[in-house]
Protein backbone atom coordinates (compact mmCIF):
# COMPACT_ATOMS: atom_id res chain seq x y z
CA UNK A 1 0.00 0.00 0.00
CA UNK A 2 2.79 2.39 0.93
CA UNK A 3 4.57 1.54 -2.32
CA UNK A 4 1.52 2.04 -4.48
CA UNK A 5 1.67 5.67 -3.36
CA UNK A 6 5.12 5.89 -4.96
CA UNK A 7 4.84 3.92 -8.21
CA UNK A 8 2.61 1.76 -10.30
CA UNK A 9 5.32 -0.97 -10.21
CA UNK A 10 4.47 -2.44 -13.60
CA UNK A 11 7.95 -2.47 -15.12
CA UNK A 12 11.50 -3.26 -14.05
CA UNK A 13 12.27 0.45 -14.31
CA UNK A 14 9.40 1.27 -11.90
CA UNK A 15 10.67 -1.33 -9.45
CA UNK A 16 14.24 -0.10 -9.70
CA UNK A 17 13.17 3.51 -9.21
CA UNK A 18 10.95 2.69 -6.22
CA UNK A 19 13.76 0.64 -4.65
CA UNK A 20 16.17 3.56 -5.10
CA UNK A 21 13.70 6.04 -3.56
CA UNK A 22 13.11 3.82 -0.53
CA UNK A 23 16.86 3.31 -0.14
CA UNK A 24 17.44 7.08 -0.33
CA UNK A 25 14.69 7.75 2.22
CA UNK A 26 16.30 5.28 4.61
CA UNK A 27 19.78 6.77 4.02
CA UNK A 28 18.43 10.26 4.71
CA UNK A 29 16.90 9.24 8.03
CA UNK A 30 20.03 7.29 8.93
CA UNK A 31 22.26 10.29 8.27
CA UNK A 32 20.03 12.80 10.06
CA UNK A 33 18.72 10.79 13.00
CA UNK A 34 20.99 7.76 13.44
CA UNK A 35 20.53 4.01 13.31
CA UNK A 36 18.26 3.66 16.34
CA UNK A 37 15.76 6.41 15.51
CA UNK A 38 12.14 5.46 15.06
CA UNK A 39 11.79 7.04 11.61
CA UNK A 40 15.05 5.45 10.45
CA UNK A 41 13.79 2.00 11.34
CA UNK A 42 10.33 2.62 9.89
CA UNK A 43 12.01 3.62 6.61
CA UNK A 44 14.21 0.51 6.77
CA UNK A 45 11.24 -1.78 7.44
CA UNK A 46 9.39 -0.29 4.46
CA UNK A 47 12.44 -0.76 2.27
CA UNK A 48 12.97 -4.31 3.57
CA UNK A 49 9.35 -5.19 2.80
CA UNK A 50 9.78 -3.86 -0.73
CA UNK A 51 13.01 -5.84 -1.15
CA UNK A 52 11.25 -9.04 -0.08
CA UNK A 53 8.42 -8.50 -2.55
CA UNK A 54 10.27 -7.11 -5.56
CA UNK A 55 14.00 -7.87 -5.43
CA UNK A 56 16.41 -10.70 -4.62
CA UNK A 57 17.89 -8.97 -1.55
CA UNK A 58 16.64 -11.43 1.07
CA UNK A 59 20.13 -11.95 2.62
CA UNK A 60 20.45 -8.19 3.13
CA UNK A 61 16.97 -8.05 4.66
CA UNK A 62 17.78 -10.99 6.96
CA UNK A 63 20.84 -9.10 8.15
CA UNK A 64 18.67 -6.13 9.15
CA UNK A 65 16.05 -8.23 10.93
CA UNK A 66 18.73 -10.27 12.67
CA UNK A 67 19.69 -7.13 14.65
CA UNK A 68 16.12 -7.00 16.03
CA UNK A 69 15.98 -3.21 15.93
CA UNK A 70 12.33 -3.52 14.97
CA UNK A 71 11.40 -4.80 18.44
CA UNK A 72 10.82 -1.35 19.89
CA UNK A 73 7.94 -0.88 17.45
CA UNK A 74 6.20 -3.89 18.93
CA UNK A 75 7.24 -3.30 22.52
CA UNK A 76 6.69 0.47 22.76
CA UNK A 77 3.93 1.38 20.31
CA UNK A 78 0.31 1.20 21.31
CA UNK A 79 -1.89 -0.67 18.83
CA UNK A 80 -3.64 2.62 18.08
CA UNK A 81 -0.43 4.09 16.59
CA UNK A 82 -1.05 5.04 12.96
CA UNK A 83 1.78 2.76 11.66
CA UNK A 84 1.15 -0.20 14.01
CA UNK A 85 -0.73 -2.33 11.50
CA UNK A 86 1.66 -1.51 8.65
CA UNK A 87 4.80 -2.44 10.62
CA UNK A 88 3.32 -5.66 12.00
CA UNK A 89 2.17 -6.62 8.50
CA UNK A 90 5.72 -6.13 7.23
CA UNK A 91 7.14 -8.20 10.08
CA UNK A 92 4.57 -10.96 9.51
CA UNK A 93 5.44 -11.10 5.81
CA UNK A 94 9.18 -11.34 6.55
CA UNK A 95 8.78 -14.18 9.06
CA UNK A 96 6.35 -15.97 6.76
CA UNK A 97 8.77 -15.80 3.81
CA UNK A 98 11.64 -17.04 5.98
CA UNK A 99 9.41 -19.91 7.17
CA UNK A 100 9.36 -18.75 10.81
CA UNK A 101 5.65 -19.47 10.98
CA UNK A 102 5.24 -19.17 14.75
CA UNK A 103 6.80 -15.67 14.68
CA UNK A 104 4.68 -14.76 11.65
CA UNK A 105 1.55 -15.90 13.48
CA UNK A 106 2.48 -13.79 16.48
CA UNK A 107 2.68 -10.60 14.41
CA UNK A 108 -0.50 -11.47 12.54
CA UNK A 109 -2.32 -11.88 15.86
CA UNK A 110 -1.01 -8.54 17.10
CA UNK A 111 -2.95 -6.67 14.43
CA UNK A 112 -6.16 -8.69 14.29
CA UNK A 113 -7.92 -6.84 17.12
CA UNK A 114 -6.71 -3.49 15.82
CA UNK A 115 -7.92 -4.24 12.28
CA UNK A 116 -11.32 -5.19 13.72
CA UNK A 117 -11.42 -2.07 15.89
CA UNK A 118 -10.46 0.29 13.06
CA UNK A 119 -12.30 -1.25 10.11
CA UNK A 120 -14.89 -3.68 11.49
CA UNK A 121 -15.47 -7.33 10.71
CA UNK A 122 -17.34 -6.60 7.50
CA UNK A 123 -14.71 -4.41 5.88
CA UNK A 124 -12.25 -5.17 3.10
CA UNK A 125 -9.30 -4.59 5.46
CA UNK A 126 -10.48 -7.49 7.61
CA UNK A 127 -10.92 -9.57 4.45
CA UNK A 128 -7.29 -8.87 3.48
CA UNK A 129 -6.23 -9.79 7.00
CA UNK A 130 -8.16 -13.07 6.86
CA UNK A 131 -6.51 -13.86 3.52
CA UNK A 132 -3.06 -13.46 5.11
CA UNK A 133 -4.18 -15.62 8.01
CA UNK A 134 -5.49 -18.30 5.63
CA UNK A 135 -2.18 -18.33 3.74
CA UNK A 136 -0.22 -18.77 6.95
CA UNK A 137 -2.56 -21.54 8.14
CA UNK A 138 -2.10 -23.27 4.76
CA UNK A 139 1.68 -23.22 5.17
CA UNK A 140 1.25 -24.62 8.69
CA UNK A 141 -0.90 -27.46 7.20
CA UNK A 142 -4.00 -26.41 9.12
CA UNK A 143 -6.29 -26.84 6.13
CA UNK A 144 -9.77 -26.65 7.75
CA UNK A 145 -9.04 -23.31 9.43
CA UNK A 146 -7.25 -22.05 6.32
CA UNK A 147 -10.31 -22.88 4.20
CA UNK A 148 -12.65 -21.20 6.68
CA UNK A 149 -10.60 -17.98 6.73
CA UNK A 150 -10.18 -17.99 2.93
CA UNK A 151 -13.95 -18.36 2.50
CA UNK A 152 -14.67 -15.46 4.85
CA UNK A 153 -12.03 -13.37 3.09
CA UNK A 154 -13.49 -14.17 -0.34
CA UNK A 155 -16.97 -13.14 0.80
CA UNK A 156 -15.76 -9.81 2.20
CA UNK A 157 -13.51 -9.04 -0.76
CA UNK A 158 -16.17 -9.88 -3.33
CA UNK A 159 -18.64 -7.64 -1.53
CA UNK A 160 -16.19 -4.72 -1.53
CA UNK A 161 -14.43 -5.10 -4.89
CA UNK A 162 -16.74 -7.27 -7.01
CA UNK A 163 -16.36 -10.73 -8.51
CA UNK A 164 -14.04 -9.56 -11.32
CA UNK A 165 -11.51 -7.95 -8.96
CA UNK A 166 -7.92 -9.01 -8.38
CA UNK A 167 -8.61 -9.16 -4.64
CA UNK A 168 -11.45 -11.64 -5.05
CA UNK A 169 -9.45 -13.69 -7.58
CA UNK A 170 -6.57 -13.90 -5.09
CA UNK A 171 -8.94 -15.23 -2.44
CA UNK A 172 -10.33 -17.86 -4.83
CA UNK A 173 -6.82 -18.87 -5.91
CA UNK A 174 -5.73 -19.33 -2.30
CA UNK A 175 -8.86 -21.35 -1.56
CA UNK A 176 -8.07 -23.50 -4.62
CA UNK A 177 -4.58 -24.19 -3.26
CA UNK A 178 -6.09 -25.21 0.07
CA UNK A 179 -8.52 -27.57 -1.65
CA UNK A 180 -5.69 -29.08 -3.69
CA UNK A 181 -3.75 -29.76 -0.49
CA UNK A 182 -6.88 -31.42 0.93
CA UNK A 183 -7.13 -33.64 -2.16
CA UNK A 184 -10.29 -31.89 -3.43
CA UNK A 185 -9.00 -31.49 -6.97
CA UNK A 186 -12.29 -30.92 -8.79
CA UNK A 187 -13.28 -28.17 -6.35
CA UNK A 188 -9.82 -26.68 -6.71
CA UNK A 189 -10.07 -26.62 -10.51
CA UNK A 190 -13.52 -25.03 -10.34
CA UNK A 191 -12.19 -22.24 -8.15
CA UNK A 192 -9.23 -21.65 -10.45
CA UNK A 193 -11.61 -21.32 -13.41
CA UNK A 194 -13.63 -18.74 -11.44
CA UNK A 195 -10.46 -16.88 -10.46
CA UNK A 196 -9.10 -16.89 -14.03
Amino acid sequence: EYLSQIHDLKTEQDISQANEELKEAYAGYLENFGENALNTNLARIRWADFQISHTSALPEVKNYYYKKQYLFFVEEWLPSHKNYIEVNDHLQRYFDITESYEEAGKYLAFVENEVLKRYGEKGAAFGEHLLKKAGLLLRKHNYPEAEENAQKAATLLRKKYGKRSVQYANALALKARIYAKMGLYEESEDLLRQAG
